[in-house]
């Protein structure tokens, strides 16, 4: 996974805040794929962190990468492939709308959160992976390996996973008054 918590708007900016009503600011960036074979990626699990409440976030969705130049940007991405799903005690399981076939290239997907226009501003909001098996798989659960990358660094797996947290910022409103004669 890759930590882009908090990036909308132009693509590959990474910011410490999303904005009171943000909607789909990206979270993390996946990047799957199989060693031989295929396999068919069916739902997710994803475990809310941060210090705001469920209520703060109206929808978690999952995005293919769909112009192939993994950054997310939800106009160029869109639609979604799964449909929106809510929080409830900070976790959310998110079926994908059918299975997303995996194969040896690499495919991007990303994870998304909208705030709600009355999210409190100084929450902080981010996610994490538990466990290699909150991804799920029509043929059940294969063996999700750690990256390559990770035993040639000497690094432990990556799971449990989670992304830094971005804080909810105000939404700057204008004040109009007008002159009303009657």
């Amino acid at each position: 996974p890759t930590d882009i918590n908090a990036q909308w708007g132009v693509p590959n900016i990474q910011r410490t805040y999303a904005e009171q009503g943000t909607q789909n600011f990206g979270v993390v960036r996946l990047g799957m794929r199989v060693n031989q074979f295929t396999e068919q990626w069916t739902s997710l699990i994803i475990a809310k962190t941060g210090t705001g409440p469920d209520s703060d976030i109206t929808n978690v969705r999952i995005w293919k990468d769909q112009d192939g130049n993994a950054s997310f940007a939800p106009a160029a991405d869109g639609p979604a492939i799964a449909a929106d799903a809510v929080f409830s005690t900070n976790s959310v399981t998110v079926n994908l709308a059918s299975p997303e076939l995996l194969e040896e290239t690499t495919k991007y997907y990303f994870v998304s959160y909208s705030l709600a226009n009355s999210a409190l501003p100084g929450n902080t909001h981010g996610l994490k992976f538990t466990a290699k098996t909150v991804f799920s798989f029509v043929s059940g659960n294969p063996s999700v390996a750690d990256p390559p990358d990770y035993a040639a660094i000497g690094s432990t797996s990556p799971f449990p996973y989670q992304t830094v947290t971005s804080s909810v910022s105000a939404t700057v409103d204008d004040l109009i008054i007008t002159n009303d004669a009657s």
